[in-house]
């Protein structure tokens, strides 16, 4: 399956705080988004 792209706006307030997350995780707000929707998903 081919990778896809998601671009998409989200408030500043939450843009910060995944900011400040994915740094304290050595990650690229990209992958704390990727794992974060992995999981919701796996759990629904």
């Amino acid at each position: 399956m081919a990778d896809k792209v998601l671009n998409f706006k989200i408030p500043e307030e939450l843009h910060k705080k995944i900011k400040e997350e994915a740094d304290k995780k050595s990650l690229s707000m990209a992958a704390l988004v990727r794992l974060i929707l992995i999981e919701y998903f796996k759990n629904k």
